[in-house]
């Protein structure tokens, strides 16, 4: 290539305004890992080790990760749905407990393997344990909202789940 490659300072300043390197890094790195992870999770299902259902978050990644980043632990209450592996990840939940509860694992933090896999949770950081009725959960961020607002706390609830399930009950239920 004819052109000089731009510096590492430059392209910070040009492209990414104030991200520090440092920062876009733990980004690609939390990318990189939940994708990694997707890919696992099916090979897993292929070969009928572990991970009885896996629906997966490629594609989805980036928003997932801003969104898991504004989690925080122990303040804020996180009602994640199946897909949201890279979230819960950014979050503060590890790769180690996404396969403990992938493979239905007693340590799954969770629900001590007892729950079918993709249903993500450390209800120690307040990251709770959701139902597969990917409505019904925006009922529970509710309630905590109501809470948080009742009793002034800090915190925020926050309810994920896809766009097919905004025409449920459910939701409509939750709003009002």
């Amino acid at each position: 290539s004819t052109q000089p490659k731009a510096s590492l300072a430059a392209l910070k300043a040009t492209a990414f305004g104030s991200v520090d390197v440092d920062t876009l890094l733990h980004w690609y790195r939390l990318l990189y890992t939940t994708r990694a992870l997707d890919e696992r999770a099916s090979k897993y299902i292929r070969r009928g080790m572990g991970w009885s259902y896996h629906a997966r978050c490629s594609g989805h990644e980036g928003i997932q990760i801003a969104l898991g980043l504004h989690f925080r632990a122990n303040v804020d209450f996180l009602f994640p749905y199946y897909r949201d592996m890279g979230t819960t990840l950014a979050a503060g939940v590890t790769p180690y407990e996404l396969f403990l509860n992938g493979l239905s694992r007693d340590a799954d933090p969770c629900s001590g393997g007892r729950h079918m896999s993709n249903h993500f949770g450390k209800p120690a950081i307040g990251v709770q344990n959701v139902s597969s009725c990917t409505g019904n959960h925006t009922l529970h961020a509710a309630g905590v909202a109501l809470a948080i607002k009742r009793y002034q706390h800090n915190g925020v609830a926050l309810s994920s789940q896809g766009e097919s399930s905004a025409s449920e009950g459910y939701c409509f239920e939750a709003y009002a």
